[in-house]
């Protein structure tokens, strides 16, 4: 029904008085309570007897004053009052429509001067402003055993009146024996809505007592205990239980403590309430006490198998939800040899050891709140299991069954290491499928090539594990520039899996490489050189994949080295190589110095014999330069290999340098000296000149170089023509061709004073051991009274 409604109408001559309609608040209360049976219910047919003889007495009276008011002047008759429809959602709430207009919650009525209210000598029973009792406290006490419990209710009733007064004491329902006040036992009655009453006689407080036996309701989950009682300022609770019940609740979510008894007799609920017209007391149903059915659960789960050589990685995710009972732990089943490393319940880790208990076979999760019907909890579980190395080795798996779970569904991806090969040799309660059809969580794993589905736990499933080492195919690109002093390496190494997914790469140094880096970055997270102080045999470098590279299917590694080299005759370089690759290629490019003329060895030209490969030229450069020459440069030397070579037999040869020199001379010629600008072209060949040797006349005492500093300059000797040799080092090598200007002065002496002509000879400053082409002198005079031929 909707919101509760209330009518009234004038008192008129129509029927029998005054028309009252009043309807309740929303929220419909029951259609009527059931009718007592037995000796009880014969009382109330008698009483509904008596009621109906003087409901006939009473209107053949108030028929004959509706004549008598007849004959009497009466007022204009009115208009009939206007009818009113009530609507009902289904015929279930006309017996709760009935109960609110003999129980109104609101009642309007008009009062006329001159005319009495009769209905005012008829108070509501119940009702506190006409009532003359008043509950003062209730208390509740007794003992819970079996399926029902013994009770006693202790009211205190204030009645302000003699009496006798029928004061109600709720109860709904309940089959009372008796009530006492002391040792004087009171009158109890029924009331048509089953709610009892008993009859107080005396102005003041009386205690009464009323003891009864109340049965237990029970479901699947819990049981609970629920009396009807009066509203009291004062409301107080005392059970008594066989034990310790787990999941104590009063009322809607009330949560009191227990106390044990004296001499084992069980535990105590003792509770102060706020007041109530209803006490409910419920306790879930403990399992392990075998009382009662123990918990149904229903799981979940997503399991994934990571094998590896050493060991089994598992990672487990649950779903576990309540279906009924109640629960405050969760139990899985772990096999012994099977290591728990990490529990996580609702993304809160929890240390396994403490909070979970660990028993042979069994993991036990305490709760912090009990799992009750209807609700969830996530588990994530991860293990791992040590397993024998070799060849043939069996893994057997059953799951991770848990307790009380009536369902237990989901899927397994298993992940193998690269260098394994396994394959289930048997399944039972499992069906295979492509591992595209796993869940998304376990679909997204790289690497899966197993996937399965169970429909319950435990299952059996056996894989065959075998070594499998990955399969690779490589190709080497080296670059080499052959200095005056040492060789600088930069080998590409390009890495493609035919098989297997490696996490780490063996290559091999040859002897005499000094390992400069290994890169880049990005790919390569470790690297470890064995054998680092060995010069006569290959050295073992293992480079650790980085994660984000290791299911890609092609790798570069970046190898650069060093060398240094003889003086002259042959030398064996050392080359880095892949480690038990197949399929591997090598091409060779080697630039060498201007001053370094390389060439390959004699027996690196040899038929190959055993497991040492052949070199040969190639036609076109094949391989990258370094960073320090363009790649437009040509190769001094470009070779191929196959298989995986780690030296080089090549035969070095040393050009000395050969410089030759072009002079231009100019003279500036003034009456008291002679100013010499020398700008000589130098070209250089087979090799880079930083030191050069000059010879210098004896007319230029004081020169100097300009664009070029020099850093050193040592005298040689002296010449008898008074001329010396001295040696200077640039600030930078002359690797080409350099242009080097050279200026002096000459004085003259005697000054040009005179018209006549005068000879002077002038020299220049040569460099011994380069071959010179003819100098070419220009001469310019400083003003006009001096002529230069």
């Amino acid at each position: 029904m909707g919101p509760g409604i209330a009518r009234s109408t004038d008192d008129g001559p129509r029927g029998f008085g005054p028309i009252r309609f009043r309807a309740g608040t929303a929220g419909c209360p029951r259609a009527g309570p059931d009718l007592p049976t037995g000796k009880v219910r014969g009382l109330v047919i008698l009483r509904n007897f008596r009621w109906i003889r003087a409901c006939l007495l009473a209107g053949a009276v108030l028929s004959a004053s509706e004549v008598a008011a007849v004959e009497e002047p009466t007022s204009p008759a009115r208009a009939d009052a206007p009818s009113y429809f009530v609507i009902l959602d289904q015929p279930a709430d006309l017996g709760a429509l009935l109960q609110k207009i003999r129980r109104p919650d609101v009642e309007v009525r008009r009062a006329e001067p001159g005319r009495p209210d009769h209905s005012a000598s008829t108070p509501t029973p119940e009702s506190p402003a006409s009532a003359p009792w008043v509950v003062e406290s209730i208390r509740i006490r007794g003992r819970v055993s079996g399926d029902a419990a013994t009770i006693t209710a202790d009211l205190a009733i204030v009645t302000s009146g003699d009496g006798p007064n029928w004061v109600p004491i709720r109860l709904d329902g309940q089959r009372l024996i008796d009530a006492r006040e002391g040792d004087r036992v009171l009158d109890l009655r029924m009331m048509p809505d089953a709610r009892w009453q008993i009859e107080l006689v005396g102005r003041g407080r009386h205690r009464v007592s009323v003891p009864f036996r109340c049965p237990l309701t029970t479901d699947p989950a819990r049981e609970s205990l629920a009396i009807e009682i009066p509203e009291a300022l004062s409301t107080a609770l005392e059970l008594d239980f066989d034990r310790r019940e787990p999941d104590l609740i009063v009322g809607a979510n009330e949560v009191y403590g227990q106390s044990d008894l004296p001499d084992g007799k069980g535990a105590r609920l003792s509770a102060r309430l706020s007041p109530r017209s209803r006490v409910a007391v419920s306790w879930a149903v403990d399992a392990e006490s075998g009382r009662r059915n123990p918990p149904i659960l229903v799981a979940q789960g997503d399991i994934a198998l990571d094998i590896d050589p050493e060991q089994m990685r598992t990672r487990s995710t649950w779903v576990i939800r309540c279906v009924r009972g109640m629960t405050r732990t969760l139990q899985v089943r772990v096999p012994d040899r099977d290591e728990v490393t990490e529990v996580r319940l609702d993304d809160q880790q929890v240390t396994p050891g403490t909070s979970g208990a660990r028993y042979p076979g069994l993991l036990t999760i305490p709760l912090t709140d009990p799992l009750r019907p209807g609700g969830e909890r996530r588990l994530v579980m991860t293990t791992r299991r040590p397993h024998a190395r070799g060849d043939g080795n069996r893994i057997d798996f059953r799951g991770f069954p848990i307790v009380h779970a009536r369902e237990q569904t989901g899927a397994i991806g298993v992940t193998q290491s690269p260098d394994l090969w396994i394959a289930p040799t048997a399944a039972q309660g499992l069906r295979r499928i492509v591992p595209t059809y796993l869940p998304r969580d376990l679909a997204e794993r790289p690497g899966t090539s197993l996937a399965f589905e169970f429909l319950d736990q435990p299952f059996a499933l056996a894989l065959g594990v075998e070594s499998s080492p990955p399969l690779i195919r490589a190709r080497s690109r080296s670059a080499i520039r052959i200095g005056p002093e040492m060789a600088r390496s930069e080998t590409a190494i390009d890495l493609r899996w035919v098989r297997g997914r490696p996490f780490e790469v063996q290559l091999r140094l040859g002897p005499g490489l000094e390992l400069t880096s290994v890169g880049p970055a990005s790919m390569v997270e470790a690297w470890n050189l064995d054998g680092e102080g060995a010069v006569d045999r290959p050295r073992a470098l293992t480079v650790r994949l980085a994660p984000s590279v290791r299911d890609q299917p092609r790798v570069t590694l970046q190898v650069e080295g060093s060398q240094r080299l003889p003086k002259q005759g042959p030398i064996r370089l050392g080359l880095c190589a892949p480690e038990a690759s197949a399929a591997v290629s090598v091409s060779l490019g080697i630039e060498a110095d201007r001053g370094v003329s390389v060439e390959l060895d004699e027996e690196a030209s040899r038929p190959a014999s055993g497991d040492r490969p052949t070199f040969r030229v190639a036609d076109a450069p094949s391989a990258p330069t370094t960073a320090d020459v363009p790649e437009a440069t040509p190769h001094a030397l470009n070779l191929e290999a196959a298989g995986g070579p780690d030296l080089l037999p090549l035969r070095i040869t040393r050009l000395p340098i050969a410089l030759r020199e072009e002079t231009t001379l100019q003279a500036r010629i003034s009456r008291q000296s002679v100013e010499l600008v020398q700008r000589t072209t130098l070209t250089v060949r087979h090799g880079a000149a930083d030191w050069l040797s000059i010879r210098v006349p004896a007319s230029a005492a004081r020169w100097e170089l300009r664009d070029r500093e020099i850093l050193e300059r040592k005298p040689v000797s002296d010449a008898p023509d008074h001329s010396r040799i001295e040696r200077i080092r640039l600030d930078r090598p002359i690797p080409d061709r350099a242009v080097l200007e050279f200026r002096w002065q000459v004085p003259i002496d005697p000054p040009l004073l005179s018209p006549a002509a005068r000879e002077l000879i002038l020299d220049r400053i040569t460099f011994p051991g380069a071959e010179a082409a003819p100098a070419r002198v220009e001469g310019i005079p400083s003003d006009r009274n001096t002529l230069a031929n």
